[in-house]
């Protein structure tokens, strides 16, 4: 089976976080989270999990602080979660400006966004 569908998330820290379960009929299934820079929070093939979830689970961008190293309250792990993009590695201060750990940009919602299937491929 193959597909991509559009759900959102209902409970705890993640409710209101949309994503798409994309399949591809090969045994490739993937979590992508439109509420987190589309990261990819779940990779599985044939069965077999490819990918890691931390304690804090998939977390709403409304919880991701940027100080210090308190990315970590929200950081979900997954298979691929973007860093940067001004900023990646330890919290700093570069000319007066903070940065937390890794950046900003996985907090950050995509904008726009469309899941479908193309037939006549």
């Amino acid at each position: 089976m193959y597909g991509a569908i559009p759900y959102e998330y209902s409970q705890g820290k993640a409710k209101g976080v949309k994503a798409i379960v994309v399949r591809n009929g090969s045994g490739l299934e993937m979590n992508i989270l439109e509420d987190r820079c589309l990261d990819i929070s779940h990779l599985t093939y044939k069965g077999i999990n490819l990918s890691y979830l931390s304690k804090c689970g998939i977390v709403g961008p409304e919880y991701y602080d940027k100080a210090g190293y308190e990315f970590l309250q929200s950081f979900f792990v997954g298979f691929l979660t973007t860093c940067g993009l001004r900023h990646i590695g330890a919290p700093c201060t570069v000319n007066g400006e903070s940065f937390g750990l890794h950046g900003s940009i996985s907090g950050i919602p995509a904008e726009e966004t469309t899941a479908c299937v193309d037939e006549t491929a």
